[in-house]
């Protein structure tokens, strides 16, 4: 005969906290997944479908890029090599890139062969000088070196998810700085890099 146990006398107690979650997804994150979740539709075809798919096979993946071996020189057919940027910041090891590649190949169609590789992480440093002319502002060196040096911060912290594959617009960096203080001084900015 079937028995009956007594809930309200059962409790539970975790013996370790959670680890490895994630933060709720967010409106702007969802707004940019969800075209290529239906676009890819479970078959990876396009650079895009690759980029998605691999997200969905590798949650710990930051960002990805794909792209198609025809873009090198000399071109390279029949592959798509896949840059992954983790959530850590640490390269792939070669058995996490062998088991995401075996798991992408679900996905792909024909006879195309994903190929994991290390992102190349470029630094821009940007070079700027600020000119002004004393008798047409209030503000000392230090203040404007703040406000320079403050709108620089502000454009830094803006998209940065978005730049893996990204480029740098110079214009917008530019931009932020006049905006800061447009009457009191003009700047020179002069990119460099540097790849890591």
């Amino acid at each position: 005969s079937g028995g009956f146990v007594c809930t309200c006398c059962i409790s539970l107690v975790p013996v370790e906290g959670a680890h490895d979650g994630e933060d709720l997804e967010t409106t702007l994150s969802i707004k940019f997944n969800a075209p290529r979740a239906f676009n890819s539709q479970n078959r990876a075809v396009t650079e895009s479908d690759y980029e998605y798919i691999t997200k969905k096979v590798y949650p710990q993946a930051k960002a990805v890029t794909a792209y198609g071996g025809e873009r090198l020189q000399p071109p390279v057919y029949g592959k798509v090599y896949i840059s992954i940027r983790t959530k850590s910041g640490a390269l792939l090891n070669t058995t996490t890139k062998k088991r995401i590649r075996t798991d992408l190949q679900k996905y792909s169609i024909a006879a195309i062969e994903p190929v994991i590789v290390d992102p190349i992480t470029l630094f821009i440093r940007p070079k700027t000088w600020a000119f002004f002319d004393g008798n047409k502002t209030t503000l000392s060196n230090n203040e404007i070196a703040s406000k320079v040096l403050g709108a620089i911060d502000q454009y830094n912290s803006q998209a940065e998810s978005t730049r893996f594959n990204g480029r740098i617009d110079i214009s917008a960096y530019q931009t932020m700085i006049d905006s800061s203080d447009p009457v009191s001084y003009t700047h020179l900015t002069l990119p460099t890099n540097r790849e890591v």
